[in-house]
């Protein structure tokens, strides 16, 4: 079976790039005037079929969002749809309005997450006829608004929290709560507020990938302790030595889902982190090392034995 081009090498570069390009592209220092609004927000649905629409929109939670700033965000609707593999997906139709002084587009101004269980849903393994990622790089001209529909794969039908800020996480245009009929979910607000950051190896196992390569697969526990939404990728640098030299993680293997490692978490939240290294051997023993990319102060080193 062909594999999906979400786990070719070439689609997390093309990634990484646009990531890149994006992030230099809101290094610009914002001047603007920040006003606290209270948001109250709460949404009544109907169900048909398998599909959820939103129907309308009053006060219950509040928010502080920036007022006349760069630009704005807003709900016109939700549904629940199915995806191309049966998973469910959150599909949200935004208007937003570019409120700057220069032509930009919604993917290269805006950062979007939508959290489950303190976990952001993924938005990358989404196949909707009617969603299309080529839309958040459509670029708007200033004073200009326009609509667009972003799919997130849902985790279960939890409630579910809207985040938009801008690219450096700075600003504040958009949070909202979505209710999908299945309660708070097993995120702790509470309990998130004395969690201490940490990272364990839970699980290790040997696999192949794509190319029939040996490669090591390691499942790591990872923590928030943060006061901020963190990924496992932005904090860390995982490395695996065998025979003191590093093993390449440029590899993709179908025991290994690589979305895990980019994946934003609330503070307190816990998500499982897989990775794949390739192997020299499936008998030397290996070093796996974790360290924070801006200190380099290890949070994890150990030796485990392959066999």
């Amino acid at each position: 079976m062909k594999k999906p081009f979400y786990k070719k090498l070439w689609f997390w570069l093309l990634i990484f790039i646009v990531i890149g390009g994006a992030g230099a592209a809101a290094s610009k220092k914002k001047d603007e005037d920040k006003t606290e609004q209270t948001v109250l927000t709460e949404a009544t649905t109907e169900k048909t079929g398998n599909t959820t629409e939103k129907s309308t929109t009053q006060t219950t939670t509040e928010q502080t969002v920036i007022k006349n700033g760069e630009y704005s965000v807003s709900i016109n609707s939700y549904s629940v749809e199915e995806n191309y593999d049966g998973s469910d997906v959150l599909i949200i139709d935004y208007s937003w309005t570019n409120n700057s002084k220069e032509e930009t587009a919604f993917m290269y101004a805006l950062r979007d997450i939508v959290y489950q269980n303190g976990v952001q849903c993924s938005s990358i393994s989404v196949y909707i006829d009617d969603v299309s990622t080529s839309d958040q790089m459509l670029k708007i001209k200033p004073g200009v608004t326009n609509n667009l529909k972003i799919g997130y794969k849902l985790q279960d039908q939890t409630n579910v929290t809207v985040v938009i800020t801008d690219l450096m996480d700075r600003d504040l245009y958009l949070k909202e709560n979505i209710d999908l009929g299945g309660g708070e979910g097993t995120y702790n607000e509470e309990a998130a507020k004395s969690a201490e950051t940490s990272v364990k190896i839970k699980e290790m196992f040997l696999s192949e990938n794509y190319s029939g390569d040996d490669v090591l697969i390691v499942k790591y526990e990872y923590t928030n302790g943060e006061k901020k939404a963190k990924a496992f990728s932005s904090e860390f640098r995982d490395t695996v030595y065998q025979n003191g030299i590093e093993c390449s993680s440029w590899t993709i293997s179908e025991d290994a889902d690589g979305e895990s490692s980019i994946l934003y978490i609330m503070p307190g939240a816990t998500i499982v982190v897989e990775e794949a290294y390739i192997l020299n051997d499936t008998t030397t023993d290996v070093e796996i090392e974790v360290e924070t990319l801006i200190t380099k102060k290890s949070v994890l080193s150990e030796k485990r034995s392959l066999e």
